[in-house]
């Protein structure tokens, strides 16, 4: 008697080239798009990749734009994106705000949307939602 085990084939490997495109394939020209916090604050938003290996790990920048008469912020980021398009990124700046998006990368490389958590020392937190693309 076989067991249902027996029956279930294994899951097929990520492909080589999905593996080895994880985090280059971000590399490039900026996207540009807006964060929404949960409040209806709505603000431009930039992000740059600069360093993406071929393991998923990534390095950059992220612009958000300041509120009216305020700068905006820019942090450093690293993180990671599996070969499915899924990241996790650690941001920080350098006068202490600390910020983590995650998300969905398109199928094509050139779209970025998912949620984002951002605060500011002696701050509450933010959270909102952000939409980024690229041509």
């Amino acid at each position: 008697m076989q067991s249902k085990d027996q029956d279930i084939p294994p899951a097929p490997p990520e492909s080589p080239a999905q593996v080895s495109s994880a985090g280059t394939k971000l590399v490039g020209a900026p996207f540009i798009g807006t964060t929404t916090s949960i409040e209806g604050r709505v603000r431009g938003l930039t992000i740059s990749v600069i360093l993406g290996t071929s393991v998923g790990e990534v390095v950059g920048t992220i612009v958000t734009d300041g509120r009216t008469g305020r700068d905006g912020h820019r942090y450093q980021f690293k993180g990671a994106m599996t070969a499915r398009g899924l990241f996790v990124w650690h941001a920080s700046t350098d006068d202490g705000r600390r910020a983590v998006f995650t998300g969905t990368v398109g199928p094509d490389g050139n779209s970025l949307g998912g949620k984002f958590m951002a605060q500011e020392t002696g701050h509450a937190l933010e959270t909102g939602t952000f939409l980024a693309s690229r041509r």
